[in-house]
């Protein structure tokens, strides 16, 4: 499960770095939205995620 994170965490490192390249090289600001929304998108699915874990806990 840990490794999944991982991968799926660097994943969307890359996707921001790379929308973010994209908008370096062209100007075009769509890149740059892009590259926002990535990152506010995974920093919520992991505020999601750790919400849930935090949940779990205090349950069992």
């Amino acid at each position: 499960m840990l490794a999944l994170l991982r991968v799926v965490a660097i994943l969307l490192g890359l996707g921001v770095v790379g929308f973010a390249i994209a908008y370096f090289r062209t100007g075009d600001r769509r890149y740059l939205r892009r590259a926002q929304r990535t990152f506010v998108g995974g920093l919520l699915a992991a505020l999601v995620f750790f919400a849930v874990m935090f949940i779990q806990r205090l349950y069992l």
